[in-house]
């Protein structure tokens, strides 16, 4: 998955020997994986049509993605994808909602503390009211 090449890319800077080695690894990861129908493998190779296997496979490695790029270059572009790559997670199924908020409010916990800016806490911790408004807009759908 190009979301892997794109983490390799980020952690390994100008080490081409290191990116391909974690490239590799990954995809022996997922090549021997199966060996159980609840593996992060399965829902890679087997089941991606599923809204949860989408979840896992796609949208938290791209998040993980988002998060290493904005530690390095805090820029205004990486906070609009990160609100996009929210509103994508929320979509597929209510482990995304669930999941993107805990990383967003984690992530801007630590994050903030890093950097000694509550204010970039708070920024990070608003994107979790997309996730608010999905998880009451499931309550109404399902509980009607």
């Amino acid at each position: 998955c190009i979301v892997y090449y794109l983490i390799a890319e980020e952690l390994f800077t100008g080490e081409a020997a290191h990116k391909n080695i974690f490239i590799c690894f990954v995809a022996l990861l997922h090549a021997f994986g199966y060996f159980s129908v609840y593996t992060q493998a399965t829902f890679t190779m087997i089941r991606l049509w599923q809204g949860k296997a989408t979840v896992a496979a796609i949208g938290i490695p791209c998040l993980l993605w988002l998060f290493f790029r904005l530690h390095e270059k805090p820029a205004k572009a990486n906070y609009l994808l990160i609100i996009v790559v929210n509103i994508a997670l929320c979509l597929p199924s209510n482990m995304g909602i669930l999941i993107a908020g805990l990383m967003l409010g984690i992530f801007g916990f630590v994050y903030g503390i890093q950097k000694k800016s509550w204010r970039l806490c708070l920024i990070l911790w608003a994107f979790c009211i997309v996730n608010l408004a999905y998880i009451g807009l499931s309550s109404v759908i399902i509980y009607g």
